[in-house]
């Protein structure tokens, strides 16, 4: 019976949640001490911490690590008061709570891949596993598995909540009335269902990501149910094209164009038990999987002004940001302007949503990831701007080369300098220059 004190109501209609009771059971049997998804979703956010994130990034306590042949990472300090990145330290996914079966498949899609760095991808295992916003600068696609497991880990915890919360609230409600203390105990939503965003510059990247995601789930297993699987090859993969006879054409080059270059698009995703929904509404959606033009068109464009669904992200993964430089970056700062916005509109319980979205903490409680294969300014801006998240910021500073080493033909470059004593004379007078000097060429 429930104290006099609490006050009493009643139950609500809330987000249904699309998880089997197996999954629920498995995700009690991890270890709540080491399970990443816990110790990021609980975290105690008081007035201090919410001050050091609300600055920026630049301002907080840096620690430098050094990994050999890759350069270095920049550790920005989070709310926490252990240091979290340790790039010398290998973890397994079992570390991380993850379930035996979502480990295998992930072990079995990395063994199968050609990772060139090894410590470089258990740095980037480590940080984003850990919920740590990350700006990694990597030639490799390989670690669209290790976010796209990730996820899934994240997705599997996250609906698993939802679940045993709502077996409790019906158990209360057959004795009745449930208390306001128990049901403000369980509020484990958003405003709206999308908790992920993957932008990808193109369609053949999208492609790409969804295949990952389909391992992940299935592993080797040969049945598997994927709504609308053949709208998605006929509409992901048509009109590629193929570059493979183009001998003269560099490998970059051919990487770039080949394929499905379609940039606008935007697509949702469902997970529901062990089956991947594809072109879900976007209300109903799990994933948003677009590219910075289609998901802006339904921002602020003619087709729509959606902003309302960006507020509850819990993770935003920008994928070969390099790419999205060359199309158009002001896409992606539009983008953000809307991220962890307050909605005009929401279909959810309200009672069911989390407090940190209601008091505008929401983006210290979502992981920001950014992939490029070079550096730049506006990416450095835009995660010391925009990372946000409790459990910090990892920078990757990469070695730099040069090409000099690349020049076929040596060259010695002299600077010579010469009086002119009128401005309107000058061209004459270099041309003489050159006619009275010896300059000597070697080859």
């Amino acid at each position: 019976m429930a104290p006099k004190s609490a006050k009493k109501r009643k139950v609500e209609g809330e987000q249904e949640a699309s998880t089997s009771s197996e999954d629920v059971k498995k995700s009690r049997e991890t270890r709540e001490t080491t399970n990443g998804f816990e110790t990021f979703i609980n975290f105690p956010l008081d007035e201090p911490a919410k001050a050091l994130l609300s600055q920026s990034a630049s301002n907080r306590t840096i620690k430098r690590h050094a990994i050999q042949g890759y350069g270095k990472f920049l550790e920005y300090k989070g709310a926490g008061q252990d240091e979290l990145f340790d790039p010398n330290v290998k973890l397994t996914p079992e570390s991380f709570g993850w379930s035996e079966k979502l480990a295998t498949n992930f072990g079995n899609l990395i063994e199968s891949e050609v990772y060139p760095n090894e410590p470089e991808r258990d740095a980037v295992f480590q940080a984003i596993c850990k919920y740590m916003d990350l700006y990694a600068v990597t030639s490799s696609k390989e670690y669209r598995s290790i976010y796209t497991a990730h996820l899934m880990n994240h997705l599997i915890h996250y609906k698993n909540r939802i679940v045993k919360n709502k077996q409790k609230l019906e158990a209360a409600k057959t004795q009745g009335e449930i208390p306001e203390d128990l049901v403000e105990s369980l509020r484990d939503q958003g405003f709206v269902r999308p908790i992920a965003l993957v932008l990808c510059p193109f369609k053949k990247d999208a492609y790409d990501f969804v295949q990952r995601l389909k391992k992940i789930i299935y592993g080797d297993d040969s049945k598997t149910e994927v709504w609308n699987s053949h709208r998605f090859e006929a509409e992901f993969t048509g009109g590629a094209k193929d570059l493979t006879d183009k001998v003269d054409l560099p490998e970059d080059h051919k990487e770039l164009l080949e394929g499905n270059n379609d940039d606008c698009f935007r697509l949702g995703i469902a997970i529901s038990k062990k089956t991947l929904k594809l072109f879900e509404p976007f209300h109903l959606s799990d994933i948003l999987l677009c590219s910075p033009l289609g998901l802006r068109m339904i921002l602020n464009g003619d087709e729509g002004r959606e902003n309302h669904l960006l507020s509850s992200l819990q993770m935003v993964i920008i994928d070969r940001a390099d790419i999205m430089l060359q199309q158009n970056w002001e896409h992606i700062t539009l983008i953000f302007d809307s991220i962890h916005s307050q909605p005009t509109k929401i279909d959810t319980d309200i009672s069911r949503v989390r407090n940190l979205y209601l008091e505008g903490n929401a983006p210290h409680f979502s992981q920001l990831l950014l992939f490029s294969k070079h550096q730049n300014e506006l990416f450095w801006a835009l995660m010391l701007e925009k990372a946000k998240s409790h459990k910090g910021l990892v920078m990757h500073q990469p070695i730099l080369k040069g090409n000099l080493s690349m020049i076929d033909v040596p060259c010695c470059q002299e600077l010579h300098r010469f009086s002119v004593p009128k401005g309107s004379t000058q061209s004459d007078e270099r041309l003489n220059y050159f006619r009275t000097v010896k300059i000597w060429i070697f080859f």
